[in-house]
């Protein structure tokens, strides 16, 4: 049987294991040879690498928040604009030149299923993994998960319309979990085209 490192795999774990680590070596250190200064030290260390742990999660939350702002400003400010552009298409004082100087030219894109990548993003929301996708021009994609370090991607489920809630049960009650996902591109119940990026979080149930 393949032996198993002490030192959990995720941060909250990590974070849950240094803080013990740090209160219980000044009940312990005496006995296994630390002074008070060092056991201290040692204390010290562990305290600091949970301050770290703390700082990513609030920078991970930081992130989210702003992501969610920009998706919710592109609702706010492009589709009014996109809707003005529009009547600008109609407007017979518009002249090439105007347009490609405004960047309202669009062009041609030709859809190739062999290169085909979605646009998948994962966020908590309502006790669920909520995963977003855009499908610019697939039926729908394939969506898979995997706890982090696993080889192996579980399929989830094909899904035609965003988003994809993922109801994961824990598989210790109260132990946060590490998951990654991605997804594939499906035409015609065929599932076609690249992996899109992989997107993970900790989810605490």
């Amino acid at each position: 049987m393949a032996k198993t490192d002490y030192f959990p795999e995720t941060e909250p774990q990590q974070a849950t294991w240094a803080a013990t680590f740090g209160e219980k070596i000044l009940i312990h250190g005496p006995t296994l040879g630390k002074t008070a200064a060092e056991s201290d030290a040692l204390k010290d260390k562990a305290e600091k690498f949970v301050q770290l742990i703390i700082n990513v999660q609030q920078k991970k939350s930081e992130l989210k928040a702003a992501v969610d702002e920009k998706n919710e400003g592109y609702a706010t400010y492009i589709k009014p604009l996109r809707a003005e552009i529009a009547d600008f298409k109609t407007n017979p004082a518009l002249t090439s030149e105007i347009a490609g100087e405004l960047g309202i030219v669009g062009g041609d894109t030709s859809f190739d299923p062999n290169t085909y990548k979605p646009e998948i993003n994962a966020s908590l929301f309502a006790g669920a993994v909520r995963i977003k996708f855009t499908k610019k021009g697939v039926d729908g994609v394939n969506i898979y998960h995997r706890k982090k370090g696993e080889l192996v991607w579980k399929f989830l489920a094909r899904d035609t319309k965003s988003p994809y809630d993922d109801h994961i049960e824990l598989a210790n009650p109260g132990t946060p979990e590490h998951w990654e996902y991605q997804a594939y591109g499906v035409i015609d119940d065929s599932q076609i085209g690249l992996a899109s990026d992989i997107v993970e979080l900790v989810f605490g149930g």
